[in-house]
């Protein structure tokens, strides 16, 4: 029951993201595709990807599992079905990491759309992307997705849904601020360029100490995000 309460609460966004992903993809298509060329700017793209798609699908998906979301917007207070949850014979536990597994294989799925969907039109346009530079960059792209995920979910288990939800896509303006410094000639110095998998493509070095950090990252927020739901008065 669980899972299926974790999918109604956030099957609406899910098929937003997935139609802002898609929309992207076709945009993508006519903005960073040259026929005329052969040419195609998929870093480009792909930093679109990370800017845009994966930080508003990540404050759209994380929930507490506790406060349900609503549907339209953001809202003030607790959702109705919260005093409902919490009089069932489930621990606070299994209800926010169901709701946080659900939200986040989701968000992986979404990233997947955005990328692979151009790389499956783009021969339509006179290009081909490689498989190799698909894979890398929703498997790097995912990584930072889950950082940022434990990150929100932590937003969400301690604060209003309208204070959580605005502090999300604060950073996530953040992130489309850095991005386009990352778009530079020296990428190569930009501590994170390697999240796009552009860098692992091009030199086919891979950043364990960062990634070792992302993933930290993205598991202590979820144990603080447990911490907080066990112990907090609703």
């Amino acid at each position: 029951m669980i899972w299926r309460k974790s999918w109604l609460e956030c099957r609406f966004r899910v098929l937003l993201c997935t139609a802002v992903g898609l929309l992207l993809a076709f945009a993508g298509l006519f903005s960073f595709v040259d026929p005329a060329k052969h040419a195609v700017e998929w870093p480009i793209y792909c930093r679109l990807l990370l800017n845009t798609l994966m930080a508003i699908t990540v404050v759209n998906l994380a929930g507490s599992g506790i406060n349900s979301q609503s549907r339209w917007g953001l809202v003030h207070g607790f959702h109705p079905s919260m005093y409902f949850l919490l009089s069932l014979p489930i621990s606070r536990r299994r209800a926010l990491l169901i709701r946080a597994a659900v939200g986040m294989v989701f968000t992986f799925l979404i990233v997947a759309v955005g990328a692979f969907c151009f790389g499956l039109f783009a021969p339509l346009r006179g290009v081909r992307v490689g498989m190799n530079d698909i894979l890398s960059a929703v498997a790097f792209l995912s990584i930072f997705a889950y950082a940022l995920f434990g990150f929100t979910t932590f937003l969400t288990t301690t604060l209003d849904e309208v204070v959580s939800g605005i502090l999300g896509f604060a950073f996530a303006a953040f992130l489309l601020g850095a991005g386009h410094g990352m778009s530079g000639g020296r990428r190569h110095l930009e501590p994170l360029a390697f999240i796009d998998g552009e860098l692992f493509v091009r030199t086919g070095h891979i950043i364990w100490p960062a990634i070792a950090v992302l993933i930290a990252i993205g598991t202590i927020f979820m144990l603080a995000s447990i911490y907080v739901v066990e112990r907090k008065e609703y």
